[in-house]
């Protein structure tokens, strides 16, 4: 009972911490609690009203435990795209067998910003098919998909999406071009620090 009665409590109060209060919190344990320590009060935000919280909560326990079997379960059961990118997100680095699961999984999900963040943490880990799976996603139909294929390309700071970069920076869409001239400014860094 005491647990229940906690979690009301606190849901009341991080739910007070609304707007730009809760964006500033979030940004002050980022920077200088150790989310590990700080799980089980950054879980409780996890319910906050405001999805903007709850998607930077998600990425601070996925990085301070990259637990992908917890990961999986959460993408699972959420609704909130932007959540579950985050949760993604948070495994990047992290190099188990079910990580790398819960990232192939992730790249069969509907949102443009889910694939992109699987296919990146795939492409960290040396999955030779995700670059396949990020060249495809340059070309889909819809213009989000492409215009996050072109942010894939330039996070991974691989010099062989260099052409594809350059094709999309022709684009049709607004957003895919702008998207591509930025992939391409931090491509061309790789390749000045890299020379």
């Amino acid at each position: 009972k005491p647990r229940s009665s906690t979690r009301s409590a606190s849901g009341g109060l991080t739910n007070a911490l609304s707007g730009l209060a809760a964006e500033r919190a979030v940004e002050i344990i980022a920077a200088t609690g150790d989310p590990a320590q700080l799980e089980a009060g950054l879980c409780l935000l996890l319910d906050h009203v405001n999805p903007r919280i709850r998607s930077k909560i998600a990425l601070l326990i996925a990085q301070a435990r990259p637990d992908a079997q917890w990961v999986g379960q959460r993408i699972a059961m959420e609704p909130d795209a932007r959540l579950r990118a985050n949760l993604i997100e948070g495994l990047w680095h992290s190099t188990s067998e079910e990580a790398r699961d819960v990232l192939w999984e992730a790249v069969g999900d509907a949102n443009n910003r889910v694939v992109a963040n699987a296919l990146l943490g795939l492409a960290y880990l040396g999955e030779s098919e995700a670059t396949k799976l990020i060249r495809r996603m340059s070309v889909h139909p819809q213009p989000r998909f492409r215009a996050s294929g072109a942010w894939v390309m330039g996070e991974s700071g691989d010099a062989e999406f260099v052409a594809d970069v350059e094709r999309l920076q022709q684009d049709p869409d607004t957003a895919v071009r702008r998207m591509a001239t930025r992939s391409m400014v931090r491509l061309r860094d790789v390749l000045v620090r890299s020379a």
